[in-house]
């Protein structure tokens, strides 16, 4: 991994571009035939269709949610970038803003970075972080830096950086494959001729960016002008960079241009190798049943990225939901799925023909028994039988507290599922007692019971009398004065 970076007066590193050797073989490879080279008499390329390319902003606080870029701090450095960015056809968008509170990347270090992205990073997006500070934890500050594609969708930006310069837009340059107008390595003379004849392969590739010795304070002066004395390692030709380009080491404040072949170059990187990135942060959801009449679904539609969603599967009458799939494998088995859109979704509720049931119970359990349950299909006709049981009588059949029918066989056509209840009685028995003759005596305990209530009568004769027994239909039931 080469990590580039140069010093401002300020003792901060202006860029921290990571690229690795394959990488810069890549870039080798990378061809550039395909670009739109066709230019106008302003000097920028041919309009082509707007290409919005999505940003993650992840804006970083101390953990109790203060300091950070502001809302329009970011606005004003999306504005300026999109500025720049329009001649390459480019239009950024803030695809989501993702508020991290925590002390330990607050003041960012480089070592924490592949954690920090694992958490946070929102893939199909530039991820760039805005922290306090950018360092190496070793005491080397960057103003921010970038990856070229092979590395990870990901720039880190500090946020005096972020307000006060162009380095954004430098870092989004290397984020498409623009190298420094110095070429590959910083602190070595650039490779490429002045005279132009190694453009394409030289310094940073790109014919229409003059050769540069590495721009600096030292040698551009405040008014933009170059004034150094290096010459070329080719014929030993006096430089005549360029201080304008923002894709150079030259003062903050003087770069402000890219040329139409940077343009060019990140057009045709967009294609070679970014052409992955999200364009819009709304996403389509679509839901189906299948089989179409077993249920109807709930849901579907457009939402913007970390939106929740609420997909609801409805069966009809004689179905139930099986389960919700995507791509034929299963998310949930509930009728109610929630959750996070953060892509496209396709789904079905897939739905089973189980029939309707019609079940029945006896009120009371002991009252009697019902048969003719069961599962039937839509316009069968069901048979409901009530059987009381010894002592009860059967009331009546009823769904939902309200009398459905009085009579102890109930037929019907089944239209759906449907829960009866038969309903019985205890059967009433009267007990009478007399005495024979008249006068002889007394008996206690006669009275209305129940079925399977304990009855007992009790004869008390009358002075002068005794008792015999106790007889039911002339027929002897007992000979003891008490009988139960």
């Amino acid at each position: 991994m080469l990590f580039w970076a140069i010093s401002d007066l300020k003792g901060q590193e202006e860029c921290g571009m990571k690229i690795t050797s394959a990488q810069i073989e890549m870039m080798r490879d990378f061809s550039i035939s395909r670009m739109n080279m066709t230019t106008v008499d302003s000097g920028v390329q041919a309009a082509q269709t707007i290409r919005k390319v999505a940003i993650t902003a992840h804006i970083i606080r101390k953990s109790d949610g203060t300091g950070g870029l502001t809302d329009q701090e970011l606005n004003d450095a999306m504005v300026i970038l999109n500025n720049y960015y329009l001649n390459a056809d480019f239009e950024f968008f803030i695809f989501y803003t993702n508020y991290i509170h925590d002390d330990q990347y607050y003041n960012f270090v480089d070592s924490d970075e592949a954690q920090m992205g694992a958490q946070y990073d929102i893939p199909n997006t530039i991820n760039i972080y805005f922290a306090n500070s950018v360092g190496n934890g070793q005491g080397t500050f960057y103003c921010g830096y970038a990856y070229f594609p092979g590395g990870p969708d990901r720039i880190l930006m500090d946020n005096g950086c972020t307000i006060a310069g162009n380095t954004l837009s430098h870092e989004l340059g290397h984020y498409f494959t623009l190298y420094h107008t110095h070429g590959k390595i910083n602190g070595v003379l650039t490779d490429e001729c002045v005279d132009g004849s190694n453009c394409a392969t030289g310094g940073d590739e790109i014919c229409d960016t003059p050769a540069d010795p590495q721009l600096g304070f030292n040698n551009v002066n405040v008014t933009c002008i170059y004034i150094g004395t290096t010459v070329d390692s080719c014929n030993g030709d006096l430089f005549n960079p360029d201080p304008t380009n923002i894709m150079s080491y030259s003062r903050d404040g003087c770069r402000n241009t890219l040329s139409v072949q940077q343009y060019d170059r990140m057009n045709a990187a967009y294609d070679a190798f970014r052409s992955y990135l999200f364009t819009s942060n709304q996403f389509d959801v679509v839901a189906n049943a299948s089989p179409s009449a077993g249920g109807t679904v709930s849901g579907s539609g457009t939402y913007t990225f970390g939106d929740n969603v609420a997909m609801i599967a409805t069966p009809q009458p004689g179905y139930s939901l099986v389960n919700w799939t995507e791509n034929n494998l299963e998310v949930s088995n509930e009728l109610n799925y929630n959750f996070i859109i953060t892509s496209d979704r396709n789904l079905t509720a897939n739905f089973v023909y189980i029939g309707f049931s019609i079940s029945a119970t006896s009120m009371p359990l002991a009252g009697g028994s019902v048969s003719g349950t069961g599962v039937f299909d839509l316009g069968d006709q069901a048979t409901l039988t009530a059987t009381p049981s010894i002592g009860y009588n059967f009331i009546n059949w009823t769904e939902n507290n309200i009398e459905v029918s009085n009579q102890l066989i109930y037929s019907f056509t089944v239209t759906g599922d449907r829960s009866l209840t038969a309903n019985f009685e205890l059967i009433d028995y009267n007990i009478t007692a007399t005495v024979n003759p008249a006068l002889s005596g007394s008996v206690t305990g006669a009275g209305v019971y129940n079925y399977g209530d304990f009855a007992q009568l009790t004869a008390t004769p009358e002075t002068g009398y005794g008792f015999v027994n106790w007889t039911e239909n002339a027929a002897e039931v007992s000979t003891q004065s008490t009988y139960g």
